[in-house]
């Protein structure tokens, strides 16, 4: 501090809290003021928790660009974005963007809280509270499911949650990675609303040949000119409309609904497999509904008899830097309705 290599800001007047997002700060002097999120020097699940370089000052770009998206297709009305308006880090002469380790350690984004999107009579809660257990031994979802019904409360939660992130999929070909706390449940009394989103900076893929728009595709290279010659997979653009189908089917399908199947399956009268055949329907009628998507929906593949998942616990027990994928039953294969793979199956 002496030599001023190290300077000190003071303390601001805002207090934060640390959330189940481990790298997200909640404001708790006034929750309609931004998250912020840091860099951590730490692995959880498969992924090293700092903030990749790159990034942080695409992350607006990568906002607006699905704000623009949604704003343009009425079918996309319940599905909303909390915006990463904001990010900035700090890069010395000698620090590359793709590979010096100290890269993105110092850096931070902004994002839009939920308290600040929420309306009059809204609640939230993050969608992997569904899959809860209260220490009174009964489900978080309890009340609303002995309030509404079983089954028409599933019915509106799947319409709410699945539906227009895979409009987002098969209509406009973009796909995001909404697990766990990455998708916020809009509720009034339990009754499921609209959806909030979150979390794009890295995790927002598209196929160049698949997007609907390519001309509202971020320049991303304006901001960060190394990804102008990057081959595909790297970042953004993938090589494949398979690896966007597994981006959305492994967090939301696996990785969310097989938990809240498995719950249910243990608490109510819906087996996994009548489960999985709900979900099944409403895919079935969604693409009954948009017969102009028919070749899309073919090329996606998700009713293929068994599809490829990230193996999240391989990669962390062997510190693999490499995608480790294995094949998984699908349940939402035509063939195999009436026998449904149970949750220990698709995560294991």
């Amino acid at each position: 501090m002496a030599s001023q290599n190290l300077l000190f800001l003071g303390i601001g007047s805002d207090r934060y809290a640390a959330t189940q997002s481990v790298r997200t700060l909640l404001n708790c002097s006034d929750a309609r003021r931004a998250n912020v999120k840091l860099p951590m020097n730490m692995v959880n699940t498969s992924s090293h928790r700092n903030l990749a370089a790159y990034s942080v000052c695409l992350a607006p770009m990568v906002s607006s660009w699905l704000d623009r998206v949604i704003a343009s297709d009425s079918a996309l009305s319940g599905l909303g974005v909390l915006n990463e308006y904001a990010g900035a880090r700090f890069q010395a002469p000698y620090m590359d963007v793709e590979t010096s380790p100290e890269a993105g350690q110092l850096a931070v984004i902004f994002r839009e809280s939920v308290a600040s999107q929420l309306k009059a009579g809204e609640s939230a809660v993050p969608f992997n509270a569904l899959m809860m257990v209260e220490q009174d031994g009964l489900p978080f979802i309890a009340g609303w499911v002995e309030q509404y019904g079983l089954e028409d409360w599933l019915d509106r939660l799947i319409t709410v949650a699945v539906l227009p992130v895979w409009h987002l999929l098969a209509k406009h070909g973009i796909g995001i990675e909404p697990h766990g706390q990455n998708m916020v449940l809009i509720h009034k009394n339990g009754w499921p609303e609209r959806i909030l989103i979150r979390d794009f900076h890295e995790s927002v893929e598209y196929v160049p040949s698949f997007v609907r728009e390519p001309s509202w595709v971020p320049d991303f290279a304006s901001l960060e000119p190394h990804l102008a010659e990057a081959p595909l997979d790297d970042y953004y653009a993938m090589s494949s409309v398979e690896l966007l189908r597994e981006l959305v089917m492994d967090t939301l399908f696996i990785y969310n609904l097989a938990e809240v199947s498995h719950l249910i399956a243990s608490f109510y009268s819906m087996s996994e497999a009548a489960f999985w055949q709900r979900v099944a329907k409403h895919l079935d009628d969604y693409a009954k509904q948009h017969p102009e998507l028919e070749s899309r929906l073919e090329e996606l593949g998700y009713t293929q008899a068994s599809i490829s998942t990230e193996s999240l616990m391989t990669r962390k027990l062997t510190q693999s830097k490499a995608e480790c994928h294995h094949r998984i039953p699908n349940p939402l294969h035509a063939g195999s309705r009436g026998i449904r793979s149970s949750q220990s199956d698709l995560q294991q």
